[in-house]
């Protein structure tokens, strides 16, 4: 019987425990990977036909990919 409420207890604490630093939710993106990947490949092709540089367009997509995820959380 105490083992039993032992049990349900650690149960309970496991899910009412409060995640205050957000450790879950900060490596998820909530079902936006398809828009984060195409929002990379049209700013990687628009900078690049601009420019005629892919490596230029390769850092400016990392910056904005890096803008782009800050802007979600």
């Amino acid at each position: 019987m105490v083992s039993k409420l032992k049990d349900l207890i650690s149960i309970c604490f496991f899910f009412l425990i409060k995640d205050n630093e957000k450790t879950f939710t900060e490596i998820l993106f909530y079902g936006e990977e398809n828009n984060l990947f195409i929002w990379n490949i049209i700013t990687f092709l628009f900078i690049d036909f601009l420019s005629s540089n892919y490596i230029l367009a390769t850092i400016i997509t990392y910056i904005l990919n890096l803008v782009s995820i800050i802007y979600l959380y």
